[in-house]
């Protein structure tokens, strides 16, 4: 298990980075390049040349923690260490920068979802917001003013033997006030997606799948989102909507086929259904857990999507509308049942030829974002969900279990946000199991040890 030595701050060609010095027999030294963001350049220059991403958070393996060991993975690279006066710099510079809030990209201004190809998804760069005024570094003038009412003539003399001493202290308050500014201000993540005649900005950190998925939705391509619970798959679908600009309608797993159809009640009346609403007025539908419904429905919505019409009760047919998208998710890739997802169905050919399919994991990213910059927690998650496979545990260790962990941190002790929020209820042989499997140490091991003894 690596274990810390240091840590430093620094920015990287303009973005927020850090590198880390770890010990685990032999020395290891790691640039976490994960700020840089997925579509960085300089980032997809290091894969292009084949230089491997170490399993934590994409960080890279450097030769010595310092510009020089940057720059052998980036060559050229523009590297500014936390303290220095460019660094210091910068984060004034950017404290002061941000104003007003990110515009949404749902308007209902917006061209045909079928009408352009979005090229690039990406995020940018955390940025504070305005409002943290920071002490100037020079204090020379200042400080002969100062002196001269008490010692006259002998001011500059005075101000320079203990000049030094006040540009330390004042550099001091910068960087304290920095820190706190970058502490007490929430960053906000832009995912700005390019189309031919514009860039939408919507807020949040984007699923290494959301690129893929918009341009599926684009082209008039339905997707099936597969994998574990708690992986983000609404939140990816809704922000999906919102790139394309189009409104956002969702159904849990479907039990009979009028929750799709809809009815006539008693007074003759049609009552409209979600599904309904997305056909006729153009939207995005989401139908979660696709592979748990009943599949007489996933007949009816299979029919709906060959044709591209629809008969609806008391209606008639309805042609789709042009913006009308489609995505189903589920936990399974729709072959029936696992050892963690019981009561699925198998989900016939026919179906599955009616969408993209695509994988939904746990993206290393988000997870960082959600432990608020714990890496050990989420080092730890990691080791988990392993040992959890390995064991045949059934243990759910999700974007919502590790938020979670981080709210209660403060309010709990490791070992109790671990119990309520992580093991929940698994039976104290298959913790023991879970625990002896685990590598690792730290925090956050000791107590899962602890609820295991």
């Amino acid at each position: 298990m690596l274990t810390e030595k240091s840590f430093r701050r620094c920015y990287v060609n303009g973005k927020k980075s850090g590198i880390a010095s770890y010990s685990d027999n032999s020395n290891r030294v790691l640039f976490f390049s994960q700020s840089l963001g997925s579509g960085d350049g300089s980032l997809d220059a290091v894969r292009a040349a084949g230089v491997s991403l170490h399993q934590f958070n994409n960080s890279i393996l450097i030769p010595s923690p310092d510009a020089a060991g940057v720059r052998s993975v980036l060559p050229g690279a523009v590297v500014e260490f936390e303290g220095s006066a460019e660094y210091n710099a910068r984060v004034a510079a950017a404290a002061g920068s941000r104003g007003g809030s990110a515009s949404c990209a749902s308007s209902s201004s917006a061209p045909s979802a079928a009408s352009a190809s979005a090229s690039e998804v990406s995020t940018s760069a955390t940025v504070p917001a305005e409002g943290v005024e920071l002490p100037a570094v020079d204090a020379s003038e200042c400080l002969n003013t100062a002196l001269s009412a008490a010692v006259g003539g002998l001011a500059p003399m005075v101000a320079g033997a203990i000049l030094p001493a006040v540009n330390n202290w004042a550099a001091g308050l910068v960087d304290e006030a920095a820190k706190a500014a970058g502490a007490s201000v929430p960053a906000v993540d832009l995912i700005r997606v390019q189309f031919p005649n514009e860039i939408r900005e919507i807020e949040g950190k984007a699923h290494a799948q959301l690129a893929k998925v918009v341009n599926l939705l684009n082209a008039g391509i339905n997707v099936y989102l597969y994998g574990p619970a708690g992986t983000g798959k609404t939140h990816l679908c809704k922000q999906a909507a919102a790139a394309l600009g189009v409104p956002f309608f969702s159904d849990q797993k479907i039990c009979n086929e009028f929750q799709i159809t809809g009815f006539v009640d008693a007074s003759g009346k049609y009552q409209e259904t979600e599904f309904y609403r997305a056909f006729t007025r153009g939207g995005l539908y989401m139908l979660d857990e696709f592979d748990a419904s009943d599949p007489c429905a996933a007949v009816v919505l299979n029919l709906a999507l060959a044709n591209g019409y629809f008969t609806f009760p008391g209606v008639g047919r309805v042609e789709a509308h042009e913006n009308f998208r489609v995505i189903a998710a589920g936990n399974t890739i729709g072959r029936g049942a696992t050892m963690e997802y019981e009561g699925r169905n198998c989900l016939d050919g026919a179906t599955l030829d009616r969408f993209a399919v695509l994988p939904v994991g746990y993206d290393p990213e988000i997870e960082l974002v959600k432990a608020n910059n714990d890496q050990d927690l989420i080092n730890f998650i990691h080791e988990v969900r392993r040992a959890a496979s390995v064991c045949g545990v059934q243990i759910i260790a999700s974007y919502r279990a590790i938020a979670n962990i981080t709210k209660m941190r403060g309010m709990f002790s490791a070992a109790e946000c671990l119990s309520m929020l992580l093991i929940k209820g698994v039976e104290k042989d298959q913790v023991k199991m879970l625990a002896s499997e685990c590598r690792g140490c730290g925090v956050w091991f000791d107590a899962l040890n602890e609820i295991a003894a």
